[in-house]
């Protein structure tokens, strides 16, 4: 402050001009007018609090997207878990992607979709191969509850017909379904398959093991199928909870092996560290 009031009596000394002028405009306001010396003080106060962060809450139209997110996925789900139901002869899965009152136009046949499970049941016992692949979904939403989704899909399928010749097709063509969201659930309330492409096609020779030869494991049908060892390890889905027992048993079975009780020992440890 010495400093200051020298200068302002003999005049500011060469390079001290710019900064006199800084404080005389940090001491002035807008108007040029000298603030007061408690505003002063406060305006060069440093806070020590930090000011509260609030927390951003999501605008209503980022909540629908997101709803919709969620639900693509579920609608997405069910689609795989039919493929699973059909290609694995897995009756929980194929059930799950249907509501009891669905109704099914699936090719020659046209019914409740109890009625399609029943025939896909039939076909099962014969012992087919079919794979089923499903691209291009495209979900439009009429209302938060229902949904119009269009998909296509490629089967192959081989089997044996009325008179025991095994036919092998290749087919191509769109589910258009109608989904229903009923209990935070979606599912498939009516289905119509389109086809646009049929291809018959000359079944190969020989039994799967030979022709497969040392590739380990071949495709079983439910629940024999490798993929099924590794549901086991996870909590039952609630699409099939008579499994709950089943994979309790398994995993108890399990925890019989070496390699299991060993890790249940060292498990152990560490809880006693």
């Amino acid at each position: 402050m010495k400093g200051i009031a020298q200068a302002a009596q003999t005049g500011p000394e060469p390079g001290a001009f710019r900064s006199t002028t800084v404080l005389v405009q940090l001491r002035r306001g807008i108007c040029g007018i000298e603030m007061p010396r408690r505003m002063r003080k406060r305006q060069g106060a440093v806070r020590k609090t930090p000011l509260p962060i609030t927390e951003s809450v999501a605008e209503p139209m980022e909540q629908t997207k997101i709803a919709q997110l969620i639900d693509r996925e579920a609608i997405r789900d069910c689609l795989y878990r039919y493929c699973r139901g059909i290609d694995r002869a897995d009756e929980a899965a194929l059930r799950s992607a249907y509501w009891p009152d669905a109704h099914d136009n699936h090719g020659a046949y046209c019914g409740p979709a109890e009625g399609f499970i029943e025939f896909a049941l039939g076909v099962f016992k014969a012992g087919p191969r079919n794979i089923h692949q499903i691209t291009n979904i495209l979900i439009e939403f009429i209302s938060s509850s229902e949904a119009a989704v269009e998909s296509y899909f490629t089967a192959l399928q081989r089997a044996p017909d009325q008179d025991g010749d095994v036919r092998q097709t290749l087919l191509c063509g769109r589910y258009c379904d109608l989904f229903h969201k009923r209990e935070a659930e979606w599912r498939i309330a009516e289905r119509t398959v389109v086809y646009d492409w049929i291809e018959e096609q000359l079944p190969p020779a020989g039994v799967e093991a030979e022709r497969f030869g040392p590739r380990r494991p071949i495709g079983a049908p439910h629940p024999d199928d490798p993929v099924y060892r590794f549901g086991k390890r996870r909590i039952p889905s609630r699409h099939d909870p008579s499994e709950a027992s089943n994979d309790t048993a398994a995993s108890a079975e399990e925890t019989e092996g070496p390699d299991n009780f060993a890790m249940l020992q060292r498990s152990r440890r560490k809880t006693a560290r």
